[in-house]
């Protein structure tokens, strides 16, 4: 991209004014902070980094809101991945990557109460086809017509 000037907002006032220079950076890290930031601007011709305050940026309000449920929701996936991969592997404790791949199948193939659907379908749109499916033909593989797929999909 050929982006020349660029003007970027951010709710942070200690990060706008440290940048502009009203402020200085005193703490190791936001210093490091503020030195990538300026690594970043002397990219472009002309760079703007405007302070805007939270309660008058919604969209961004509402993000950090929602931050703490997304996490749990992260650490409710990650639970159920390693307690697959425990099972798998019983009592001994080595080959785990080998079995992530099948636990991570299941996963993204397992029907999840809050949707209704399974992570698959909600990503691609469809049911995942598993390799059993393909060997031994069931009754949406042998009436599978890729035209009407494609209809429907556009």
């Amino acid at each position: 991209m050929n982006i020349t000037k660029l003007r970027a907002f951010t709710d942070s006032q200690l990060v706008a004014n440290q940048f502009n220079g009203s402020f200085e950076a005193h703490d190791p890290s936001m210093q490091k902070y503020l030195q990538l930031l300026k690594e970043l601007a002397a990219r472009f011709e002309h760079f703007e980094l405007a302070q805007v305050p939270r309660s008058q940026n919604k969209k961004a309000d509402a993000l950090s809101n929602s931050a703490p449920q997304a996490n749990g929701l992260c650490e409710a996936t990650n639970r159920g991945i390693v307690s697959g991969i425990k099972k798998r592997l019983c009592e001994k404790r080595t080959g785990w990557v080998d079995e992530l791949p099948n636990v991570l199948w299941a996963h993204r193939t397992t029907f999840k109460k809050s949707t209704g659907e399974t992570p698959f379908s909600l990503v691609y749109g469809s049911e995942a086809v598993i390799p059993a499916e393909i060997l031994v033909p069931t009754h949406r593989i042998v009436n599978f017509e890729e035209e009407a797929n494609d209809a429907a999909l556009s």
